[in-house]
């Protein structure tokens, strides 16, 4: 992201950041920045978690018992791994490993970097430790293609839609490959009434340009 472009973005992604709780520091560091080096100046501090917590805000998700939103991934997906484990009945996200359970639009994808996570199993081992992990929302699932397609905050300094490559084991659900060459070891599923798999296809963005429909 260039300057002119980090210029145009720089108070929608203020704006993420006040989705989440514990941020002050954080934009009184990037005020700082900006005051020094102008308003194109890179973030600091990577804003994907802070991504996340503003579209689970937007969508209703206010209250944390439901969705405990913050400047690190991390921290909702030990809510939703302590879910699963019937150790939080108020969660609106429960973890799997992927291919354990059917993945649909509305859900989340997460992998970890630090550590390097694998499976649920080892991130079970340091719930409340802090890890660099990053999740992106499931927007679309193509079966036929084997693909999923997704949607997260700070993938080379914007906002971003990838398409990860997914395989189908016998009498598993759909899962994906890889993030880029990079494993997940999280599927966060939304408990809520399921939508078409395709229904991206129906939004009004794509309508209005039809062939960036698949």
């Amino acid at each position: 992201m260039n300057a002119g472009e980090g210029a145009r973005v720089a108070s929608s992604i203020a704006g993420y950041w006040a989705a989440t709780p514990d941020s002050d520091w954080i934009l009184q560091r990037q005020n700082a920045n900006w005051n020094a080096e102008g308003t194109g100046a890179r973030w600091r501090h990577a804003w994907s978690a802070a991504f996340i917590s503003w579209v689970m805000c937007e969508s209703g998700l206010a209250e944390p018992a439901q969705f405990r939103r913050a400047i690190a991934h991390h921290t909702y997906i030990d809510q939703a791994i302590r879910a699963t484990d019937g150790l939080d009945n108020s969660a609106v996200f429960t973890a799997y490993d992927p291919g354990q359970a059917a993945i649909e639009p509305g859900d989340l994808l997460c992998r970890g970097s630090r550590p390097n996570y694998r499976s649920l199993a080892e991130r079970r081992t340091q719930l409340g430790d802090g890890a660099r992990t990053h999740c992106d929302i499931v927007v679309k699932v193509d079966t036929e293609a084997q693909s999923i397609m997704v949607i997260g905050g700070n993938v080379r300094g914007s906002v971003r839609m990838k398409v990860m490559p997914a395989v189908q084991d016998n009498g598993q659900a759909l899962r994906p490959l890889s993030d880029n060459g990079r494993a997940l070891f999280a599927h966060l599923k939304l408990e809520a009434p399921s939508i078409a798999l395709n229904a991206l296809d129906e939004t009004p963005t794509l309508q209005a340009f039809p062939t960036a429909r698949r």
